[in-house]
């Protein structure tokens, strides 16, 4: 069975928080990044399918 991978790009943790616990609830893997530049690294060494990206990163 394949899971899909989300990479969750989110600066507020207590949101990215919240995101990633009902993500994995639908039956995601989730992982999140507090940065963009974060999120850039994450994506250096891990594929992933889809991104939810905080459109309001600093």
């Amino acid at each position: 069975m394949f899971t899909e991978k989300i990479l969750v790009v989110e600066d507020n943790a207590h949101i990215a928080k919240l995101i990633k616990y009902n993500v994995e609830k639908a039956g995601f893997k989730c992982i999140t990044a507090l940065s963009g530049e974060e999120a850039l690294e994450i994506l250096d060494r891990e594929l992933v399918d889809l991104i939810i990206l905080d459109i309001m990163l600093p």
